[in-house]
């Protein structure tokens, strides 16, 4: 599609024509082409190639799309680039043009691929997919390049960022960065909460207590909706942090902490969106969080108490919390026959028996595998340290589950005792750490 912007007062239209409708009406392609050049345009987009949608038409997609980017750079005008399904022939086709302006929006390519559109001058455009907590290769690519190489975008009205995926996208989503900030500083152990700058002067000024610290965002530094909270700020004796691009602000002024934010433009060609603002307010964020963890030590144990559920919550759980232990625990004295081992294993479910000497500690262990391996007409007749593996592989109870499933795949075990002092306290199956979401 091309879009051609021309300034109205203080808005600004866009004439959009996706690469389908040149497919079944080329004389409008061409008519398009012959009045963008009569327009303002400041950019040529978003135009590219979808093999998502259209496969039959590869070959018009691509003659369109060399056309436009002819248009673009007889212009010298940055070009807006769609590219789904079709990565390397976006790549291929912009690096044959020339062309070493603009961006590739809503980019869901690979981190390598992103950096060779980087070597191109192409900005890479992150949207509202990048809050959604499977976007691992989103993530990726935002950690692995330079900030200055990234665009945000809010593809208004699509794409639009969690919680309000597949709601109608708009810029006021924008406050999600404040919310996650918040969200940061809360799951590493220091208590935060947003506070909507309209609803603080409708009651929720009472949540704020002056044992709090209050963290004021705004990029001008005079937005009228922060009026409120900072003079409750300042009538009651809370500490403010200020975080503007201008500290001679109102903002500025009234903070007791002042973080500037760079004096960077924002991205796009009209360098008006809230783009490279927004971005190094989340990154500032991020320092603050980490800032606090440092000074507070926060531990990964603090850490596992406030993430119990998801991911997270399962790759630091210790043996302790999946491990079987009293009654479930099948252990037996080292002198037993094997009938009652047989019963045990049985009775446990968990394939194996763990056998302890006089003092209580463990001294073997016995798995249904083992049990096959050394099958015999007078198998029953045999003592339990007749077959048993002697001086088993242990594991404390306090190590991640993680370790356990290490220790298990290198020695290619399906289960291992915790133990503590020697003495058995539990065991832990492969099963119990797979289910729980420990890999």
């Amino acid at each position: 599609m091309q879009v051609s912007v021309e300034p109205l007062g203080r808005f600004w239209e866009a004439e959009e024509y996706h690469q389908n409708f040149y497919r079944k009406h080329p004389e409008a392609f061409a008519r398009e082409m012959e009045l963008s050049g009569r327009k303002k345009v400041v950019a040529i987009g978003e135009i590219g190639l979808d093999y998502y949608w259209t496969k039959d038409n590869k070959d018009k997609q691509i003659e369109y799309f060399k056309e436009q980017l002819k248009l673009a750079k007889k212009y010298d005008l940055p070009v807006i680039v769609h590219a789904r399904d079709s990565i390397q022939d976006v790549y291929d086709i912009l690096k044959e043009s020339g062309i070493k302006k603009g961006s590739m929006h809503c980019y869901s390519g690979s981190l390598g691929m992103a950096k060779e559109f980087i070597k191109l001058g192409f900005k890479i455009g992150i949207d509202g997919p990048i809050t959604f907590k499977n976007n691992k290769k989103g993530i990726e690519i935002v950690k692995n390049i330079d900030l200055e190489d990234i665009l945000l975008e809010t593809d208004s009205p699509y794409l639009s960022p969690e919680p309000n995926r597949g709601k109608q996208n708009l810029p006021l989503n924008l406050i999600y960065i404040a919310k996650k900030i918040a969200a940061s500083l809360a799951s590493t152990g220091t208590p935060s909460f947003f506070v909507h700058p309209a609803e603080a002067s409708h009651g929720d000024l009472g949540m704020i207590t002056n044992d709090d610290v209050i963290i004021a965002i705004s990029n001008s530094g005079e937005s009228k909706e922060l009026s409120d909270i900072l003079n409750y700020a300042k009538r009651f004796g809370i500490k403010l942090i200020a975080i503007t691009k201008n500290p001679e602000s109102s903002l500025g002024k009234l903070g007791d902490v002042v973080l500037k934010l760079p004096s960077a433009k924002e991205a796009g060609p009209l360098g008006l969106a809230p783009t490279s603002s927004t971005t190094a307010t989340l990154v500032l964020g991020d320092i603050l969080t980490v800032a606090m963890i440092e000074r507070s030590s926060f531990s990964k144990e603090q850490f596992n108490q406030r993430h119990p559920g998801g991911k997270l919550g399962s790759v630091l759980q210790k043996v302790s919390d999946l491990m079987h232990k009293g009654e479930n625990m099948p252990i037996l004295p080292l002198n037993s026959g094997m009938h009652e081992t047989l019963l045990e294993m049985t009775s446990k479910r968990l394939g194996c028996v763990g056998f302890v000497d006089d003092n209580g500690n463990l001294v073997g262990m016995l798995t249904d595998g083992d049990l096959r391996r050394c099958l015999s007409p007078d198998i029953l007749s045999k003592k339990a340290y007749d077959v048993m593996t002697k001086n088993p592989k242990v594991i404390s109870p306090d190590a991640m589950a993680s370790e356990a499933v290490k220790l298990m795949n290198e020695k290619k075990i399906t289960n291992v005792f915790a133990v503590i002092d020697g003495k058995p306290v539990g065991v832990i199956h492969i099963h119990d750490c797979l289910d729980n979401g420990v890999v």
